[in-house]
């Protein structure tokens, strides 16, 4: 039988000068603070969160749990900035939409299975 649980992640950010750095992030974390904005990107080990989810079928315990990422870069900018990616995200957002929406439609008319790409 399927464990349909959910299981929340804080996701804890370590020092990018610490250790080799992994050539790509998976994970972004975006905050405020003031008149700027603050991209971090961090690596998450895969093995890792494979780990913790086994582990999640022996606990009943519902509490988020920490997995601690690997920082590769962190960008700030002025709010200024910020803003006027607006227009191109949004437009990127619809773009990548479609995308997965064509995507899933032609893999359920092909196979008639369904797919695992949501688009939320």
């Amino acid at each position: 039988m399927p464990d349909n649980r959910q299981v929340r992640f804080n996701v804890v950010f370590e020092e990018p000068s610490s250790g080799a750095l992994p050539l790509f992030s998976n994970h972004v974390g975006i905050s405020r603070a003031g008149t700027e904005v603050q991209f971090e990107f961090a690596f998450l080990d895969i093995n890792a969160v494979a780990t913790i989810l086994r582990s999640q079928k022996e606990r009943s315990d519902p509490a988020p749990i920490n997995i601690h990422g690997k920082t590769v870069a962190k960008v700030v900018m002025p709010l200024h900035a910020f803003l006027q990616l607006k227009e191109h995200l949004q437009g990127m957002f619809a773009d990548i939409e479609k995308e997965l929406n064509i995507a899933q439609e032609e893999g359920n008319e092909s196979s008639g299975s369904v797919s695992n790409v949501q688009v939320v």
